[in-house]
């Protein structure tokens, strides 16, 4: 896509200029074309803000993790609180880290196991167990999806640049027949 010069400030016109919203980057270069580029972190304007923002989203992630793990210890063994943790696995997601996504499930896993041998006894052992089992296979399934949908976007973005090539492509082609056509 090509920028209108009048509808493009002055100030763009002397200097690449970039903004970045969630994985996309959008660059604006002397030329005023604008060009949408994967991100290595989501949602930053430089390093400082990138840095801040993964700070933050982890602080979140460990608070989450505490305050699940705190409140599936309180509630009766019976209960199948652990599920919660899928929380975590959804920070990464946001994040579009797959590393942090993996660690969010695992230590889900982890996190609804421990629960189970931590917490008095106070339902029946096949009633904590079967809920368990079900929380911790919806951890993984949970697990399994957010890394499926965040490959899956990866690709799309994927297919959007080569799609985006083929377009400018065309136009140049198009753009070349036009001026060809207008010397004969």
């Amino acid at each position: 896509m090509v920028v209108n010069d009048n509808a493009a400030p002055s100030i763009l016109q002397s200097a690449n200029t970039s903004f970045f919203f969630r994985n996309y980057s959008i660059i604006l270069n002397k030329t005023n074309d604008v060009c949408l580029e994967l991100c290595e972190t989501p949602m930053s304007m430089n390093n400082e803000k990138q840095m801040s923002s993964r700070v933050w989203y982890l602080l979140a992630w460990a608070l989450v993790a505490a305050a699940v793990f705190f409140v599936d210890l309180i509630l009766p063994l019976g209960v199948a609180g652990g599920i919660a943790y899928v929380a975590l696995a959804l920070i990464g997601l946001l994040m579009r880290d797959n590393r942090l996504i993996i660690f969010g499930g695992v230590v889900g896993i982890v996190l609804t196991l421990a629960g189970f041998f931590l917490k008095p006894p106070g339902a029946l052992v096949w009633m904590a167990v079967s809920n368990r089992a079900l929380t911790v296979l919806m951890l993984a399934l949970t697990t399994f999806l957010f890394l499926m949908q965040n490959w899956y976007g990866e690709r799309l973005l994927e297919a959007h640049h080569r799609l985006e090539d083929r377009v400018n492509e065309r136009t140049a082609q198009l753009k070349e027949a036009y001026e060809f056509s207008r010397k004969e």
